[in-house]
Parts: structure tokens; sequence; C-alpha cells
């Protein structure tokens, strides 16, 4: 009889371990999707590093100089898909965005809209990824 007594007290205890690293692995596993989720809501200049020695993928401070004194509006049209074009391409775009209140990137399918090369005076120049850009005069620059 003290035998099973003894039993029961074990799985009894046992039960209660098992419950209590259920409920810690399952509040470990909520704080770590949580820091995630918040962690992705921080801008990429927060969340992404250049750690190649010659710092290819930063913008250098001539360009930043640049972007801050543009007094003009300047349109990039970008010819092909957002979705399509390599996230690096993208991500300097944006950049470069941030950097200049003047300056605005579109992104144009022109396989969903042809007439966009029209519009642009591309005709026979254009090629997949081609990047041209206007001022509000109307003059074209690639």
């Amino acid at each position: 009889m003290n035998l099973h007594k003894i039993r029961e007290a074990a799985e009894k205890h046992t039960s209660r371990r098992g419950a209590f690293s259920a409920a810690v692995t399952a509040l470990a596993v909520a704080v770590v999707l949580l820091i995630n989720l918040l962690a992705a809501q921080l801008p990429e200049h927060w969340t992404q590093f250049d750690l190649t020695d010659s710092g290819i993928y930063d913008i250098s401070a001539t360009t930043r100089d640049y972007m801050a004194d543009l007094e003009e509006d300047v349109v990039i049209h970008v010819l092909a898909d957002q979705d399509s074009l390599d996230t690096r391409i993208v991500r300097f775009l944006a950049t470069y965005e941030e950097l200049s209140s003047h300056l605005s990137v579109e992104y144009t399918n022109p396989m969903v809209y042809p007439s966009v090369l029209t519009g642009l005076r591309c005709g026979q120049q254009y090629h997949r990824g081609h990047l041209r850009g206007h001022r509000p005069s109307g003059e074209l620059f690639d």
C-alpha cells in the first residue's frame, strides 16, 4: 500500500512539472513571436546593416549631400514590376526617396501597361529594368 501511495504522489508531481514546462515553453514562444513582430515594424535603416568591407550597400556621404540639395522635383520611372526586381535595387530607390522630398519613384510594368513606353518616349531603347526619369518640365534623363 505504501508503494501505491508513492506511485500516485510521483505521478502527480511529474504531471505538474510537465504542465509547468509546457506553460513556460508556450510563454517563451509567444515572447519570441511578439519580439519578431515588433522588430518587423522597425524602419529598414535600423535593421539592415552593410557588413561588406567596402561598404558597397551603404549610401555615400556625397550621395546624401546631393539628395539633400536637390531642389527640382524628379520622378524615377522604373520600367519593371517592383516584385520582379532585385530587392537591393528597390531598397536603394526607397532610401533615395527617404533622402529627398523632391524625389519620387514609380514602378510600371510595361508588359501590363505598354502605353507607358510611348509616354516616356522609350521606343526601341527600352530594356528590362531600364531606369528613366523626368523633370516637371518634361525633360527626360536616364
